[in-house]
């Protein structure tokens, strides 16, 4: 049971802090409130779409972006009001490729920039088959079950923490060379341009607004 839960917790913790989660903001601007998420996952076969639902049409917003990591030039996008949401689409990249980017809101004589230090970072991936889906998911859970369990075994002094071990080193070891044949194929991405530590951003947000200036 200890094991379950702990594997539980940490599983939401990931899906919630994971590198793809959106980035939530809850803001006012000009004395108008805004509310949305900023994607950090796109799909190589289209471009990605920003929407923020706005409360009036008075209020614009600028996409600050450029390829990552790079030293390129930041390019300033500005969003279109479409049927309430202040939309831009973020041009496709390559398999496992990545952006940073920031909205800046005006509204009333006030600007605000979200995420407000570091800048957001997007990858942009293929289509995984379903089925492979499924099974690297049921790996992902039962390697994570297995892996707690041995931990917690080798703390106890439990005879099972030999089995537990090898069942988990299987799974985990299953689960990679799945993401890795479904990377060759060109239907799963590159599963080492995953790593959370790739999706650091190389500055903080003053050096955007510099840069960015006209």
């Amino acid at each position: 049971m200890f094991t379950i839960v702990i594997s539980g917790a940490t599983m939401i913790y990931q899906k919630m802090t994971g590198p793809t989660y959106p980035v939530r903001f809850d803001i006012e601007v000009g004395g108008a409130p805004v509310k949305g998420k900023l994607p950090r996952s796109g799909d190589i076969n289209e471009d990605m779409k920003v929407a923020i639902t706005v409360p009036n049409e008075n209020m614009t917003a600028v996409m600050v972006w450029r390829r990552y990591p790079t030293r390129d030039e930041w390019t300033r996008t500005a969003l279109v009001l479409e049927e309430g949401q202040l939309v831009a689409h973020m041009p496709r990249q390559g398999m496992a490729g990545k952006v940073e980017y920031s909205v800046e809101f005006s509204h009333g004589g006030e600007t605000s920039t979200i995420p407000p230090e570091e800048t957001a970072v997007a990858r942009f991936k293929g289509t995984v088959p379903n089925l492979v889906l499924v099974v690297h998911v049921i790996c992902m859970i039962m390697g994570m079950l297995f892996s707690n369990a041995a931990g917690f075994d080798a703390l106890t002094g439990s005879h099972n923490l030999k089995t537990f071990s090898r069942f988990a080193f299987g799974l985990v070891g299953k689960r990679v060379r799945m993401a890795q044949s479904a990377g060759g194929s060109g239907n799963g991405g590159d599963i080492w341009g995953s790593l959370p530590w790739n999706d650091v951003p190389s500055r903080r947000r003053n050096a955007v607004t510099a840069s960015a200036q006209p």
